[in-house]
């Protein structure tokens, strides 16, 4: 009987190959570096601005290699999207489940939803502002979908005859104005209060 060469792959205490138990620690090792890369370079893009970040600083304060951060983003760019994209999903499905009773609540509902936002994301709402409601790119269907909600707000203040604006010049004014408030609002105690008064007296008539 001819004896043929046999090869046998090492395996751990689970009987499973080491190569196929080390997937899970490289694919985690990853996800670490991918997070810690999309974290840098928020704070990055917000204190300096996108044009004068460079990846290659983003990595050695994220103590990866270039390549490894390449491996992940090819650009500024798709970092910046990745950052804004599950945020402005975040933010439609809050607006979307939201319920008012009347016109006047749906906008109090709208200014909580802003503020829950701001307080766990702040930095990208920026970024949104700063970089994507004016050229949406590829997120133009989500920055459609934030202005749809919050015509579906402010319409009905309209038809009562509340808004101090046409409905699509109030819904521009929040998006744009809702978020600097949140800022410069952001130290102060009663921030949510004074907030709320801003935005009523933005979209709002007197009386």
């Amino acid at each position: 009987m001819e004896k043929g060469t046999k090869t046998t792959e090492k395996k751990g205490a689970a009987g499973e190959p080491r190569m196929k138990r080390r997937l899970p620690r490289v694919e985690r090792r990853r996800e670490r570096a991918r997070k810690r890369i999309l974290e840098i370079a928020t704070e990055r893009f917000v204190d300096v601005g996108l044009d004068r970040v460079r990846l290659e600083d983003v990595a050695d304060e994220a103590d990866i290699s270039r390549a490894t951060l390449y491996s992940h983003f090819a650009s500024k760019e798709e970092i910046l999207r990745e950052v804004i994209r599950p945020v402005l999903e975040e933010l439609i499905k809050a607006m979307k489940e939201k319920k008012a009773g009347t016109a006047q609540q749906g906008l109090d509902n709208l200014i909580e939803v802003y503020t829950a936002m701001w307080d766990d994301n702040g930095d990208a709402l920026t970024l949104a502002l700063r970089y994507i409601l004016h050229d949406p790119g590829d997120l133009a269907e989500l920055v459609t979908k934030i202005q749809s909600q919050t015509d579906s707000v402010l319409r009905p203040l309209n038809s009562d005859g509340l808004l101090r604006m046409k409905t699509d010049l109030a819904r521009n004014a929040f998006i744009q104005t809702a978020i600097v408030l949140l800022d410069v609002l952001k130290n102060e105690s009663n921030r949510e209060a004074l907030f709320r008064e801003s935005i009523r007296a933005l979209v709002l008539k007197k009386g």
